[in-house]
């Protein structure tokens, strides 16, 4: 009875380990063929049912309804996934003692540090889609508040780049100058080698009547006419497209040792974009957040911990296995093996995130303009938006896109 158990239970545990990628391996399909309507609908279900997946299938819904443009649906999922995710953050110590009989992913999903960062990221992007720039704002500073709570619990993660930088551009929306500024300096002082930052910088101490700072980042950035970008500020709005490329890189078992994750990249044909405005094409877009590398950093700066916790589950396996042996050797025997099969790598993420996000500025004439924007890269060239976008004087315009090839 104990040897069918035994048995029963390695193949429940195989079934579970396959579930999450299995079960959303169509809907990754669907989004990648474009039918992002299927991907939603095939995911709403599983994202409605409460398990230890719930977290994952919530974050994966929220993207594909991100995908369709249906932000107000997104946010209510992403809003309602953040504070779940909150909640199984706190997973009993019952929970975490069982893993070590078994493995991570029979226990609730706890999302990545920097996963946990990217649900603020999206909502606020899908509310500076729909224009409300008081709400954008505040999921940026949501942000703050989770990476300030992450340092003092001596978690190891990147000021994010991307989000100082979006939470200026939404000020600079808002015409809140002196805080744009600030969060044009915050985001040089993580990242300064962005090449886009230096008109940025210079344009918002103009703004923000900081002239001391204007004269040193024009003397930063010798080549870039104050005039030209009062000229532009004054006269022109900007188009700012956010290009979102490809697929994360994914989980598979460790070729040396199947009980731990790694993750692996995934081609792209595509890898940068470029727009077009009537005949003359702008400079390709410029990363704005490497998901995909902090992804893997992550995984990497935690693989100690895994390992440290793989090496008490070992011990308590076989503490376990020696109890049963001492009233059956060769039952003692049989779980030992059973639960050390079973010990497979956690695959679970949120499959469904983007690689790279980048970004291209472009300032344009007030009126409506007929916008092409091509993805390019190894594949070649490939029209992924063509429409009118209308341009408001002093005005900032957003538009998003996104490939999976």
């Amino acid at each position: 009875m104990l040897k069918a158990s035994l048995l029963g239970l390695i193949l429940f545990i195989n079934i579970s380990c396959a579930s999450y990628q299995s079960k959303v391996l169509e809907a990754r399909n669907s989004l990648a063929d474009g039918n992002s309507d299927r991907a939603a609908t095939l995911l709403k279900d599983m994202a409605s049912q409460e398990g230890k997946d719930q977290v994952l299938y919530m974050l994966d819904y929220g993207l594909a309804l991100h995908q369709l443009s249906d932000f107000e649906k997104s946010n209510q999922t992403l809003i309602e996934v953040d504070r779940l995710a909150d909640f199984k953050d706190y997973i009993s110590i019952s929970s975490q003692a069982g893993s070590l009989f078994v493995n991570e992913s029979l226990i609730p999903y706890k999302s990545e540090r920097f996963e946990n960062i990217l649900i603020n990221t999206y909502l606020a992007l899908n509310f500076t889609m729909q224009n409300n720039f008081e709400s954008a704002l505040v999921e940026c500073r949501r942000i703050d508040e989770k990476m300030r709570k992450m340092k003092l619990e001596n978690e190891d993660l990147r000021k994010s780049f991307y989000a100082r930088y979006l939470s200026a551009m939404i000020w600079e929306a808002e015409k809140n100058w002196d805080s744009a500024y600030i969060d044009y300096q915050n985001a040089y002082n993580i990242d300064g080698a962005r090449s886009y930052l230096g008109k940025d910088l210079i344009r918002s101490a103009w703004r923000a009547r900081r002239y001391d700072a204007l004269k040193k980042w024009q003397k930063l950035y010798p080549k870039l006419s104050l005039e030209q970008i009062k000229k532009e500020s004054i006269e022109n709005g900007e188009l700012v497209f956010i290009y979102q490329q490809g697929w994360i890189p994914r989980k598979y078992p460790r070729p040396e040792n199947f009980r731990f994750p790694y993750l692996v990249p995934v081609s792209s044909g595509f890898t940068q974009a470029v727009v077009q405005v009537k005949d003359k094409r702008y400079p390709s877009t410029e990363l704005l957040y490497d998901v995909g590398a902090e992804a893997i950093r992550t995984l990497d700066n935690d693989y100690a911990y895994l390992v440290a916790k793989k090496i008490l589950g070992v011990i308590a396996k076989e503490v376990a296995a020696d109890q049963i042996r001492q009233k059956n050797e060769a039952l003692g025997n049989i779980a030992s093996l059973v639960m050390h099969m079973a010990d497979q790598a956690d695959l679970r993420q949120w499959s469904t995130l983007p690689n790279t996000f980048q970004i291209s500025k472009l300032s344009l004439p007030p009126g409506e303009h007929e916008v092409v924007i091509f993805a390019r890269g190894p594949a070649g060239e490939s029209k992924i938006f063509e429409g009118p976008v209308k341009i408001k004087k002093g005005q900032k315009t957003f538009l998003t896109k996104r490939t999976f090839h």
